[in-house]
Formats: structure tokens, C-alpha cells, sequence
């Protein structure tokens, strides 16, 4: 376990060096900010390569007769640039860029590439999808489901918040495991052997 432990620490500390938040954005149409809205980002610097949406919803208890309710569409874009770039991914709050997050240098073709196996490669948790896909290609197959999960804030409020949890499935045939990634709001929150497929 500790061995283990030891190998995985590398991986991290290298994860969290190669992505890092910054305010601005250069494209070939100019540059774009937080404070941007979507159609400003798309004038500047073109269709992104990889969309993930989702929505969230939030209700919150402010008193025994008062309940405030709140949905927020989340929007995170991706722009791989190709190998002698970095990637860059930037999230949307109901259409309004919040964050842009350097990534490490872009691959260009994961979209389209041939699967690899997931024995050979590391998942961090907090991955996004499209680093899943950097790695590993699409899966076999998808699934996507909402909870709800109960938060009681140190005011005393009781928030209930919706929590979009994705699934992917990847199958590489006879003889190899099969292998499912969980997705809480975008980002790996699980991996999971299931078993190998029957003969």
C-alpha cells in the first residue's frame, strides 16, 4: 500500500504543476478574459474542440417558511491547439467565462484516435473527461444520472444541491477488465475494475 502511495504522489504533484489557472486567453482572433460571454469567446477563438455540459441546481433553506431555488447552467470548453500548445479549458456559468485553466501540451487527434488500455495509464481524481479522452479515447459506452446530496452550511442553511454524475464504460474484449470511470460535475471521482466480459 505505501509503495503504492509513494508511485501515485509523482503523478499528482506533476498533474498539479501542468495545469494552473490564469485570467486571459490568447487565440488567433485576439484575446479573451473572464467576463467574456460565450459568443465574445467563440468571435475570437472558433469552435472549441470538446463540450461538456451540465446543469445544477441548488435549493437552499434561509428559514422554516423560505426556500431559495437556483439553476446554473455549467459549460466547461476545451481548445487542444495541437502538440505545440498548451490546452486550454475554460468554464462557463450561465454563459459567462468564470475560469480558464492551463493544461498540460495539447495532442490534437484525441477525438478521433484508436482506444488504448487503461492498464498502463494513470486516472487522477479531478481529471476532467476530456484528459480521459486524452488518454484512453471515447468509451465503450456512457451513462449519466442526477442526485441529489444534502449540505448543511455553517450558518445552519440546509442546501440541497444536484449532482450530475457521469459513467463511462470501457470494454477492450476477451481476456481484458473491464474498467467504468465516474464523473461527479465533470471530474473523475472513481474507477472501478467490473469484472471481465464473458467468454
Amino acid at each position: 500500500m505505501k509503495a503504492m502511495l509513494f508511485q501515485a504522489l509523482p503523478a499528482f504533484f506533476i498533474a498539479a504543476l501542468a495545469s494552473h489557472v490564469s485570467h486571459a486567453m490568447t487565440c488567433d482572433g485576439g484575446t479573451v478574459a473572464e467576463g467574456a460571454t460565450k459568443v465574445h469567446v467563440l468571435m475570437r477563438c472558433g469552435q472549441p474542440t470538446f463540450i461538456d455540459q451540465r446543469q445544477e441546481e441548488r435549493i437552499r433553506r434561509v428559514s422554516d417558511y423560505e426556500v431559495v431555488k437556483e439553476r446554473v447552467v455549467i459549460e466547461e470548453w476545451v481548445y487542444d491547439f495541437g502538440t505545440d500548445r498548451l490546452i486550454e479549458k475554460l468554464t462557463f456559468r450561465n454563459s459567462v467565462l468564470v475560469q480558464i485553466e492551463h493544461g498540460s501540451y495539447g495532442v490534437g487527434d484525441a477525438l478521433t484516435r484508436e482506444p488504448i488500455s487503461l492498464d498502463n495509464r494513470l486516472i487522477l481524481s479531478g481529471e476532467s473527461k476530456y484528459d480521459v479522452l486524452v488518454k484512453f479515447g471515447r468509451p465503450s459506452f456512457q451513462d449519466q444520472r442526477v442526485v441529489e446530496e444534502v449540505l448543511r452550511l455553517k450558518n445552519g442553511e440546509i442546501e440541497i444541491r444536484e449532482v450530475v454524475v457521469d459513467e463511462w464504460i470501457y470494454d477492450r474484449g476477451p481476456g481484458r477488465l473491464i474498467r467504468s470511470v465516474l464523473f461527479r460535475n465533470g471530474k473523475v471521482w472513481e474507477i472501478k475494475d467490473e469484472g471481465y466480459p464473458p467468454q
